[in-house]
């Protein structure tokens, strides 16, 4: 981690790393460290592309019903309302004319937000938990950037977030 700041933190320009390095690092961080903790429950939900209206429909509730939690960052929880719109404004454009993989790998995207989403029910108020989940929407998000590039999506949206 101490390496990571010093190329982050570098004053030659062509030794400093790019900052979307730096956020796949951290996101490599935060599932090592998700991987580490037994206590976290991993949710085992099955996602066709069928189902993630549905899907999206819940994570929003759930986001609804955390977001009113006085106790909790409301920044963090705008990224991931965020996300859920970014993951449901790609799922408007997908057809039969996409591929089987195209369809997979966005599944596979929306199961990792929900289940990102729904381990936000069990957070603790840290400044660590709330950094780790924070970049793990980060990632999430890219990771959906990197998807609408490598299957011609247009990502046109701009939040103030």
């Amino acid at each position: 981690q101490w390496e990571l700041v010093k190329q982050m933190c570098a004053f030659d320009p062509l030794t400093r790393i790019k900052i979307s390095t730096v956020v796949d690092e951290l996101a490599k961080l935060v599932e090592i460290n998700q991987d580490v903790d037994t206590s976290a429950t991993a949710t085992t939900l099955s996602i066709n592309l069928e189902s993630v209206p549905n899907v999206i429909d819940k994570a929003q509730v759930l986001l609804d019903r955390l977001v009113n939690d006085v106790d909790r960052c409301i920044l963090e929880y705008s990224l991931y309302f965020s996300l859920w719109n970014h993951l449901n404004h790609v799922h408007a454009k997908i057809d039969d004319n996409h591929s089987a993989k195209c369809k997979e790998v966005y599944c596979s995207l929306v199961g990792d937000a929900h289940e990102a989403t729904v381990d936000l029910q069990n957070a603790s108020t840290t400044l660590t938990f709330l950094t780790e989940s924070t970049m793990r929407c980060y990632a999430l998000e890219r990771r959906l950037k990197k998807f609408c590039e490598a299957y011609s999506f247009v990502y046109e949206w701009n939040d103030p977030s």
